[in-house]
């Protein structure tokens, strides 16, 4: 893996979302080109090594 990801200041403070920050910063990288985010939940599984139940329970928990 390669490339750079934004985060704004206030994520990085944000206790809600402490242990989904670094999916949330790859998300925001892989959508910088686009302007969003097509990206399987299975490839997120697999660069974080979890399931991608767990990936699937981290995304909901962003959108919230």
């Amino acid at each position: 893996m390669s490339g750079y990801g934004i985060c704004f200041n206030e994520w990085l403070f944000d206790e809600r979302i402490k242990s989904e920050l670094a999916l949330l910063i790859y998300i925001s990288s892989l959508s910088a080109k686009n302007g969003y985010c097509d990206t399987p939940n299975e490839y997120f599984a697999n660069s974080f090594k979890v399931s991608e139940a767990t990936i699937s329970r981290q995304i909901s928990k962003l959108e919230k």
